[in-house]
């Protein structure tokens, strides 16, 4: 049998092919004494995750985000979006406003935390105030209700 050589050029990686086919089929006299082609690469690592494994790891990572309350937090800039449409209800231009950060204390044994956000707005004057705003948030629900200085002080043991 005539053997025909090709050059199969595959994504940037050059091929050659014996025969009639890579040369997974053929017998080692075939294939000029050599082992045909096959993957390397152990079983163990060739194996993707199932479904069951990766939906498992989410929805333990959901459950996690939940407990600790980070799913009510906008991921982007670390605000509570439900505080600032409050907030910005409150203001006389809700145009001027600008979030500068928030931050929140650990969940307490009641399953609530409490976060005080820095904001920028504009006053009656047209001049710009930093101004923070404080509230307890239910951390399965997302549920808030403002919150005093004091109050949040004394959930962090302050």
């Amino acid at each position: 049998m005539a053997s025909l050589v090709a050059k199969v050029l595959i994504g940037g990686f050059v091929a050659i092919a014996m025969g009639q086919a890579i040369g997974s089929h053929m017998t080692a006299s075939q294939n000029g004494g050599r082992e045909p082609f096959r993957n390397k690469t152990p079983p163990a690592q060739q194996s993707e995750p199932t479904r069951t494994t990766v939906s498992t790891e989410a929805e333990n990572s959901e459950a996690k985000k939940i407990a600790d309350g980070t799913h009510c937090v906008n991921g982007w800039d670390d605000s509570f979006p439900p505080l600032k449409s409050a907030v910005k209800e409150e203001l006389r231009n809700p145009k001027s406003f600008e979030h500068v950060r928030t931050v929140w204390s650990p969940v307490g044994k009641d399953g609530k935390f409490g976060l005080v956000m820095t904001y920028r707005a504009q006053n009656g004057f047209g001049g710009m105030n930093v101004e923070n705003v404080g509230a307890l948030v239910d951390a399965k629900t997302c549920q808030f209700q403002i919150a005093s200085a004091r109050t949040l002080t004394s959930r962090l043991g302050s």
